[in-house]
């Protein structure tokens, strides 16, 4: 295994390059379908006048929750490790989208 590869490996969490490559695609190709249903949803609501706003708004909170999930995921690997802290993370995510459903009524 060449060394670009073996960086690859540890990156991705598994042995085996395809099926990282096949994961990283499709939750690629998931965060678009959400993305764009989310501005359609987000178009349709609001009134016309205030589209710039909102999205200016959204795409703000967007980057802002990115680098701001960098710090906790880091803080986290840190005090423990990679794996713990990834499996920490996903539950908190998990939780988080069981507790907007469930406050939306969805």
């Amino acid at each position: 295994m060449n060394p670009s590869q073996d960086l690859c490996n540890r990156a991705s969490q598994t042995e085996n390059w395809l099926l990282g490559l096949a994961c990283a695609g499709t939750l690629g190709c998931a965060a678009s379908i959400v993305g764009v249903a989310n501005q359609s949803k987000i178009q349709l609501s609001i009134p016309d006048g205030f589209h710039g706003r909102v999205m200016g708004l959204w795409v703000m909170v967007g980057l802002g929750s990115t680098a701001l999930g960098t710090i906790v995921y880091g803080t986290i690997s840190d005090l423990t490790n990679l794996s713990d802290a990834s499996a920490l993370i996903s539950v908190i995510g998990i939780a988080s989208v069981g507790a907007i459903l469930l406050k939306s009524g969805e």
